[in-house]
């Protein structure tokens, strides 16, 4: 249940294997139609997030604002019917925050599920033309999360006009530790995703990441070295490898094969350009 919270996924107990196929249909279905008014609808998510940012709201609350923006734009979609898939508050406010399974298990609480659903009863029917619920207007919100989502309209655009793709990552990486939240594991926390390291500073993994070149020991072959594992490229360091890499690509043997190379050897790859 945490985990679909996460990954803004939706939570669905199994009560008949004979209905298995009838929930796999009507789920893709109704991610489909999500997926597509997430795309249509990106600049009003974006706009109702960054509303609520400034106006310091929990994520309840801007998943109830982003709900009445659907509902006042009419807009539908189709919805699976999962009357016992309704994430508690313990996996959405608790569980999600744990760092890892000894976490959850210090935090942990057994409880009965309460729900006057009749089992027998139950399907995975699809309800299609629906308006926006609650329950999806969160999953669409978590999914947002992942999004790259300025400050503001006018940053938004004032980067968009002085800055690349990479040259706006680099800038970010630079400047994000003034504005994130210092995470309170510090440099112990085991969290590596994306909106984790977004979201929260850590003291020392910063600095650490800019003293790995200096700590690893220069490989014997230098920059001819044709070893590109990624274990060797994170144990040893190579002088002007990234100068050559550039030039590498000229001097290589162009592969009869071309993109539809399906040989990914490492001696391969390093002996021969794919155009």
């Amino acid at each position: 249940m945490a985990l679909a919270h996460i990954t803004g996924g939706q939570y669905v107990p199994m009560v008949n294997a004979n209905l298995l196929a009838q929930m796999i249909i009507a789920g893709v279905r109704e991610e489909i139609s999500l997926d597509r008014l997430m795309n249509s609808s990106r600049k009003d998510i974006v706009q109702v997030i960054q509303k609520a940012t400034s106006d310091g709201v929990d994520d309840q609350e801007t998943a109830k604002r982003l709900q009445q923006v659907f509902i006042s734009k009419k807009v539908q979609v189709n919805r699976m019917k999962n009357e016992a898939g309704v994430p508690s508050k313990d996996a959405e406010e608790c569980y999600t925050k744990c760092l890892d399974m000894a976490d959850i298990q210090s935090k942990y609480k057994k409880t009965e599920p309460t729900s006057n659903t009749n089992v027998a009863a139950m399907d995975y029917g699809l309800q299609e033309e629906e308006s926006v619920t609650i329950e999806q207007a969160k999953r669409i919100l978590q999914k947002a999360k992942y999004w790259e989502i300025p400050s503001s309209r006018k940053g938004h655009e004032r980067e968009k006009q002085s800055f690349t793709t990479s040259d706006r990552t680099r800038k970010s990486g630079q400047t994000q530790s003034e504005h994130r939240t210092p995470c309170r594991y510090g440099s112990e926390c085991r969290d590596h995703s994306d909106y984790h390291r977004a979201k929260y500073y850590h003291a020392d993994s910063d600095k650490k990441q800019e003293l790995q070149t200096h700590q690893r020991t220069p490989c014997k072959y230098g920059s001819d070295c044709h070893d590109q594992s990624e274990y060797h490229r994170a144990k040893y360091y190579h002088s002007h490898s990234d100068k050559k890499s550039e030039m590498r690509t000229h001097q290589r043997t162009s592969c009869k094969y071309g993109s539809a190379c399906h040989d990914h050897s490492d001696y391969h790859r390093a002996k021969y350009y794919h155009p």
